[in-house]
């Protein structure tokens, strides 16, 4: 299944933004293929920091692009400095997801708080 909402589908798991890479989501476009549909509001940036195979982070990730957001997802298992923020925000655990926005760190959040954050 080819998910709209995303940049690419990995080719070797089928997953979008799934365990072997990140993405960045966007907007789907429509069926007839004629202009992206926005997101009618503007909003904040949104770092989602994941790891491979993480079912939490899998479901915030359908969340945010049901509400139609973009986000970027950071893969702490690649990324050293990245760990390292999400053990500051998360008492010293990599708890994911982990996410930056507007300006706060919310570990574990529902789409809905993110999304609320995000459009302010």
């Amino acid at each position: 299944m080819v998910d709209n909402a995303t940049d690419n589908v990995c080719a070797s798991c089928r997953w979008v933004a799934g365990p072997c890479h990140t993405t960045v989501a966007r907007p789907a476009q429509p069926p007839d293929g004629t202009a992206p549909m926005t997101d009618p509001h503007t909003h904040s940036p949104i770092t989602v920091y994941t790891r491979p195979g993480c079912p939490y982070c899998f479901l915030l990730r359908r969340g945010l692009r049901r509400r139609h957001l973009t986000f970027t997802e950071i893969n702490i298992w690649e990324n050293p400095d990245a760990a390292a923020a999400v053990r500051a925000a998360a008492d010293g655990n990599e708890t994911v997801p982990t996410v930056h926005v507007a300006g706060q760190w919310l570990v574990n959040p529902r789409a809905r708080t993110v999304a609320d954050l995000a459009r302010g």
